[in-house]
């Protein structure tokens, strides 16, 4: 077998040009596929580690806005207010139930103006909201005090990336026209989208943003098994307006319908990778049917000295799973550097967070399948070269 390798190679090595361009279908169509996989898995784990920290006892209610989570809106949602967080917290099974409010608004600190993602909850509820969502912690100053207001902690980031200055403990910093102190600055998490936020009383959030009663989530604990006390939210809220205006979701479902929206995601865009895997396929063998006629005279010499239709047919599979394989590592290679650069400008300019890591089983299936994908384009061509009758071979010209 070594030596039907290096006739192969020393075959392709003649063809420079033309094997470096049916190289370069190969290694595109394996990139597209792996940075498009990595990146889908980059994501879900991304998130997938977000809800985990939030811990197997959570429920979150939100406005019914489709059939599933991540679904298409079937029409205008309907906000969940005070009075929604009243009847959770009512419900037996719930240990706590806290309102939040998310807002992106303009915020000014040092003459500069950045826009900032704001997450308001109550201030008596933030021992729970903070002690049993272990991800948010106080790095430098305090905690929110019962009933304050006018008071926010920002993410361990928001000074670096939003504003010129740097942002330190009773500085002050301007919500639209409302001056709030800085009492604590977030420990990082790891994830950009929360060392970039700001946590504030939800009142104060309210009045500078015209919201009311207005709540975004309800974030709520439950004892005993949170699916059972998930379904009976969403009946006690049923039965407050006689129809199904809010869904209820425990993190394990949310992680669930997450996993599937991005499956079916991952695989149209696969789908799509795939197609230049196909053109490359067909770059392989037209390759080797352009070698089989230029060498017809050489096959003819082989046979005439010995070689047998096996040996042929080896030689020629031999030269496309070697371009298969070259290909599919340097493919591989593109892939994951696309992946990482794409990583690294999401958590820039998007302030996103994708958790991409080098996955030994996409490793060994893109190898695997570059080979495969060589070796049936290089089929035909090993078949038809094995297949010349010798004496003919030689008379070719």
């Amino acid at each position: 077998m070594e030596d039907f390798l290096r006739i192969a190679w020393r075959n392709l090595s003649y063809h420079k040009a033309r094997t470096a361009l049916t190289l370069v279908g190969v290694i595109i169509g394996i990139a597209a596929v792996v940075a498009l996989i990595s990146l889908g898995n980059g994501l879900t784990a991304a998130v997938e580690d977000q809800l985990n920290s939030l811990g197997a006892d959570k429920i979150i209610i939100s406005p019914e806005t489709g059939s599933s989570f991540g679904g298409p809106p079937t029409g205008p949602a309907v906000a969940l207010t005070d009075k929604e967080v009243k009847v959770v917290e009512k419900v037996k099974g719930i240990e706590a139930a806290v309102p939040l409010l998310f807002k992106s608004l303009p915020v000014e600190y040092d003459d500069k103006t950045a826009q900032l993602s704001l997450l308001g909850f109550p201030t008596e509820d933030a021992v729970v909201f903070f002690q049993d969502v272990q991800r948010y912690e106080v790095a430098q100053g305090r905690e929110f005090k019962d009933g304050e207001e006018g008071v926010i902690i920002i993410g361990s980031e928001v000074g670096n990336n939003f504003f010129d200055a740097e942002i330190n403990i009773r500085d002050r910093i301007n919500i639209l026209g409302k001056d709030v102190t800085v009492i604590g600055i977030m420990e990082p998490t790891g994830a950009q989208d929360e060392d970039t936020a700001a946590y504030i009383d939800i009142e104060t959030l309210r009045k500078v943003s015209n919201s009311g009663d207005e709540i975004t989530f309800i974030f709520a604990k439950a004892r005993g098994d949170p699916n059972e006390v998930a379904l009976e939210v969403e009946a006690e809220l049923f039965d407050l307006h006689d129809e199904e205006l809010f869904v209820a979701f425990t993190t394990e479902q949310l992680i669930e319908q997450i996993n599937s929206v991005f499956g079916i995601l991952s695989f149209v865009l696969i789908g799509i990778a795939g197609i230049s895997l196909v053109v490359a396929g067909f770059g392989i063998l037209n390759t080797m049917l352009m070698s089989v006629i230029e060498r017809t005279r050489e096959i003819g010499i082989m046979k005439a000295i010995g070689a047998t239709n096996h040996q042929i047919l080896v030689m020629f599979l031999a030269e496309s799973a070697i371009v298969g394989i070259i290909g599919g590592a340097l493919g591989m290679v593109l892939g994951y550097v696309v992946s990482f650069s794409l990583s690294e400008i999401a958590t820039q300019v998007l302030n996103t967070t994708l958790l991409i890591s080098l996955d030994p089983f996409l490793i060994g299936f893109v190898m695997g399948f570059a080979a495969f994908v060589g070796i049936l384009s290089g089929t035909y061509p090993a078949y038809r070269a094995a297949k010349l009758p010798p004496v003919e071979a030689l008379r070719y010209e």
